[in-house]
């Protein structure tokens, strides 16, 4: 039997998308997409992104 499912983050799809349009237009699904608050970069196949902001705005 199953456990009670976690509810998802409201920033975990948007997360997600990115992660995913990331791998492919790497064309390299072992990309790993690590979101942070230090300055944006790539070492080997990880991509550090900026966390995006917990409140959206139109910008």
């Amino acid at each position: 039997m199953a456990g009670p499912k976690r509810k998802e983050a409201p920033l975990d799809p948007f997360k997600r998308a990115v992660t995913l349009a990331t791998r492919a237009m790497a064309a390299d699904s072992g990309v790993e997409v690590v979101f942070s608050n230090e300055p944006p970069g790539l070492a080997g196949k990880t991509a550090r992104v900026p966390e995006p902001s917990r409140v959206p705005t139109h910008e």
